[in-house]
């Protein structure tokens, strides 16, 4: 959601109306917004490590932590892919767009 606002997008329905949501989910909703700032970029995903000390910082262990490492595991796969077809369809359209004139370099003025 934070991800979505510094890029100028809006925010998804499904995280808007998360109240239809189980109890307990929102937790890893904002996890996941969290843990997306630590990407290297749009497409990749967010680093194994940043889940650990996410985990450690937040005195998630054992189970719990497979639970939690293997939830935003999938929500990240689901953002990078819907991430990446957005693009793609972007990369579609632009395509199509007829390409204007090139802009003429500045003449230097004759000496």
């Amino acid at each position: 959601m934070e991800m979505a606002l510094r890029q100028g997008q809006p925010i998804p329905k499904a995280i808007l109306d998360n109240e239809d949501l189980p109890p307990g989910l929102d937790f890893y909703m904002e996890a996941f917004a969290t843990l997306c700032d630590s990407r290297a970029s749009p497409e990749s995903g967010i680093p194994y490590s940043e889940k650990l000390f996410y985990c450690e910082a937040e005195g998630i262990h054992g189970e719990d932590r497979d639970d939690f490492i293997y939830l935003i595991t999938q929500l990240d796969i689901v953002y990078v892919g819907y991430y990446r077809e957005r693009r793609e369809q972007a990369d579609k359209e632009a395509a199509k767009k007829p390409k204007g004139p090139l802009i003429p370099k500045r003449q230097q003025p004759r000496r």
